[in-house]
């Protein structure tokens, strides 16, 4: 069975490796006397693959994981669902998780080199993008400042009226310039591609 394999030493020694699970029969005999033999049954039993962080893992866009396998044949191998979402990646026993700008779920994948399988559940976590005020009004040549709450940094915008109001973005801070009479919407866009708007 292949499950188990085995030498001997010059010096004598017997030496057995476990392939994969299963039960072997060795047969071990002098060459010069054949008719005396010792058999062996060993079993073998993969130790399961593990990891240090369990089967399920939170992240929020931008951050990073690291976490150790255990366990199986090394070497290993990772691989996302959706990497979209997730990217994976694996340096020996040291799997890396970078999550992106996009909310969901992704299936990760690692397997070691008998073929075993080790799935965990990858979510990424993006908070709802609000601006507080979300509403500015005042007299022209005066400034504004609204703050970005949620959504995914770096954040743009823009002005559906630069006549009336411009906007430039810092952070997580947002300053409006009103620059006459009339009204405007400032857009807000995260690098999700989530949009707000305010009302000038």
């Amino acid at each position: 069975d292949a499950s188990v394999s085995a030498t001997v030493s010059a010096d004598g020694i017997l030496c057995i490796a476990g392939n994969s699970d299963g039960t072997s029969t060795l047969t071990v005999y002098d060459e010069s006397l054949p008719v005396q033999q010792v058999k062996i049954t060993v079993t073998a039993k993969a130790v399961p693959l593990v990891s240090s962080a369990g089967t399920s893992i939170t992240l929020r866009p931008n951050q990073s994981l690291q976490f150790n396998v255990r366990g199986g044949a090394a070497p290993y191998s990772v691989n996302s669902s959706d990497t979209s979402i997730v990217s994976a990646s694996i340096s020996g026993s040291t799997v890396t998780l970078s999550g992106l700008p996009k909310a969901g779920n992704a299936t990760i994948l690692v397997t070691d080199a008998a073929g075993a399988t080790l799935t965990i559940t990858a979510t990424v976590q993006v908070s709802t993008m609000s601006v507080s005020p979300a509403s500015i009004t005042g007299p022209a040549a005066t400034s504004n400042t609204t703050t970005i709450n949620g959504g995914v940094g770096p954040y743009t915008v823009s002005s559906t009226n630069t006549a009336v109001a411009t906007a430039s973005v810092s952070g997580s801070s947002v300053s409006v310039s009103l620059v006459a009479q009339g009204s405007a919407d400032i857009k807000i866009t995260d690098a999700a591609g989530t949009s707000v708007v305010v009302s000038v």
